[in-house]
């Protein structure tokens, strides 16, 4: 589904090449780069009115988001090269469309990077190259076609791809277990750590690494779609249908176990 998507296809190969050259500290997918750009544009095609003041501190906000997501030591250069990465790639997005407000973001946003010094010529010509590469036409349209639209939401169809991805994860890890017993999913087993250790997902001084770390090891989930699955809990809150549902089923597995643990669970979602 993402493959036949031009923008998502202007930074998956630089993406990619910044997350293998990751060897420590901090890495993204370009899965997980391009949920946060489609969000972002997703959101000024939803609140044009708002959008120039939620600009004005994009780099920030990115930067704060994807630092929450990781506390190591090594992880600072990491943060900040996927942040102008992301940020600049929104940039290139806006500077398609032909219409003031438009113009009015990327000004904003050139100043942001320029202000952090970011990004460098490597990221700036490995984007720009690949846009060459694919189209420079093509890609124009389709992101102007995209932003035009009323009835197509990008953030929505990478959330289906990563759901996705997760699934087949799921099957592949339960496969290897080789025992036919249906695994925890991702969602699950942060929801039940967050619970066992008493940590805020949202909080500056939650290690979200190291929990990423503890959970691929126990499980074999990839650190990536549990990062991104960290986030989807995040953002929707113990009020979500599908979280409820996620607690429902580890509180039918729990109360066999540990019966006041269990109805701790079950009161976050009564």
């Amino acid at each position: 589904m993402l493959d036949n998507n031009l923008i998502f296809k202007a930074f998956q190969a630089p993406v990619r090449d910044y997350e293998a050259k990751a060897t420590r500290g901090y890495r993204m997918s370009p899965e997980e780069v391009f949920w946060e750009i489609s969000t972002i544009l997703d959101k000024i095609k939803e609140q044009q009115e708002d959008a120039l003041h939620y600009i004005r501190n994009i780099w920030n906000n990115v930067y704060v988001e994807y630092r929450d997501m990781s506390n190591d030591d090594d992880a600072e250069e990491g943060i900040r090269i996927f942040t102008s990465l992301t940020v600049f790639a929104l940039q290139v997005c806006l500077v398609q469309i032909d219409a003031a407000l438009y113009h009015q973001m990327v000004f904003n946003i050139a100043s942001q990077l320029d202000q952090h010094n970011q990004p460098t010529k490597d990221i700036e010509a490995s984007v720009l190259n690949n846009i060459t590469r694919i189209g420079q036409e093509e890609f124009n349209r389709a992101v102007s076609d995209y932003m035009e639209s009323e009835d197509e939401w990008l953030s929505d169809e990478i959330e289906e791809v990563l759901k996705s991805v997760t699934h087949v994860e799921t099957i592949t890890v339960v496969e290897e277990k080789g025992d036919g017993v249906e695994q925890l999913t991702i969602r699950q087993l942060i929801i039940l750590f967050e619970e066992l250790f008493k940590v805020s997902l949202t909080s500056s001084e939650t290690n979200i690494s190291a929990l990423a770390r503890l959970i691929e090891k126990v499980s074999g989930y990839k650190q990536s779609s549990i990062r991104t699955s960290i986030r989807d809990v995040a953002s929707k809150g113990y009020d979500s249908p599908s979280i409820k549902n996620d607690i429902s089923v580890l509180v039918s597995i729990i109360e066999k176990i540990k019966p006041d643990f269990a109805e701790k669970l079950k009161n976050n979602i009564e």
